[in-house]
């Protein structure tokens, strides 16, 4: 478990980060062979967690949204079919979507909740971190304090 999360995170950190890149060693024009995140790139790539904007692109300095980071977990996990729901519980989603069943899959979790999804919401970096916790069902850790966050945060 504690190694999927790793890759887990590495992959969030791949679609989150800020740097500009040129050349390519991963196959992607933007995706530079000495970027940090040029290796968790072409791993998440090569499991099919993720593809490129493009034939040719990543785009590592776009932001991502909520569906792009529940689609990613999803396919970290081995995009498992959701039982729980016989109808659509999102009213901002359609069963046509591409992260739908990822949607299913993070509910039924109670990784996400409510009755609206909000897909196209940039994604934070604490929302991210918030999901993979979820995900590993909500496992307790030490307590930490960072500068920049203030304390019971959720953004």
């Amino acid at each position: 478990m504690k190694k999927r999360l790793v890759s887990l995170i590495l992959c969030l950190g791949v679609c989150l980060s800020l740097m500009t890149v040129s050349a390519s060693a991963t196959g992607f024009s933007d995706v530079k062979s000495t970027a940090y995140y040029a290796k968790p790139v072409e791993w998440a790539v090569s499991k099919g967690i993720t593809g490129g904007t493009t034939p040719t692109t990543f785009s590592p300095d776009n932001t991502c949204t909520r569906a792009h980071i529940i689609t990613f977990l999803w396919r970290a996990a081995g995009s498992p079919t959701s039982n729980t729901f016989l109808m659509n519980p999102y009213l901002d989603i359609n069963e046509d979507a591409y992260y739908y069943q990822a949607a299913l899959w993070a509910k039924e979790r109670g990784m996400v909740q409510g009755s609206t999804f909000a897909p196209n919401t940039p994604c934070t970096r604490a929302e991210a971190v918030e999901y993979i916790w979820r995900y590993a069902k909500s496992p307790s850790a030490a307590e930490v304090s960072f500068k920049d966050v203030k304390a019971g945060s959720v953004t």
